[in-house]
């Protein structure tokens, strides 16, 4: 999975916060999935913009061999 997320973002899979990073481009790997099931993921990303904390979430459901590309920088913001 391929995340687009601002720079210096924290991000957490599932209530799990994820290693440090700080680029803006980031990539995750699933653990390895069964074939013909649905898995589910609730990604949450919080940053600072303008000095206000922003955060998104977004629940995804990913399969086997799935490759996905997200881009959490544009859905409508909580503030």
């Amino acid at each position: 999975m391929i995340l687009k997320v601002p720079a210096k973002a924290d991000v957490w899979f599932n209530g799990k916060k994820t290693d440090p990073q700080t680029k803006e481009v980031r990539h995750f790997a699933s653990q390895a999935l069964e074939p013909g099931w649905d898995y589910f993921y609730e990604i949450r990303v919080r940053w600072t913009e303008n000095g206000r904390p922003v955060e998104q979430s977004r629940r995804i459901t990913v399969r086997a061999g799935d490759r996905l590309t997200l881009n959490l920088t544009d859905l409508p913001s909580k503030r």
